[in-house]
């Protein structure tokens, strides 16, 4: 538990540090989003806080995967399977993809509110 913390740790100050490389930030975002499914709950803060660190530090590359993410489990329902999360479509985000800079404030405080509510 240690050693993988350790580890998680390391890729958050690579990528907070901006020695992480951008072609490495999607496959580092696919996988902490991944490791949230593993049921081992003493990594899910370090992957959170790598999570966080590359939406902030190289938000490019790592933020069409955490917004596709955040937006499939908005949409589910409670009554849903918590299982059906592992069903997790990337091709579908890759394709969804567009600029940081074209995406509106407004669209961006509509999910926040959604994620609170």
């Amino acid at each position: 538990e240690r050693k993988l913390t350790s580890q998680l740790s390391r890729i958050e100050v690579y990528a907070r540090t901006g020695k992480l490389p951008i072609l490495y930030a999607e496959a580092v975002a696919c996988h902490m989003l991944g490791l949230l499914h593993v049921k081992f709950a003493p990594i899910w803060p370090a992957a959170v806080q790598v999570i966080v660190t590359l939406s902030l530090a190289q938000e490019g590359p790592a933020w069409p995967y955490i917004e596709g993410v955040l937006k499939q489990s908005m949409s589910k329902s409670p009554s849903e399977d918590i299982n059906d999360m592992n069903q997790i479509n990337y091709s579908t985000i890759e394709n969804e993809k567009k600029p940081c800079h074209t995406k509106s404030f407004d669209q961006h405080q509509e999910l926040c509110v959604a994620w609170e509510t």
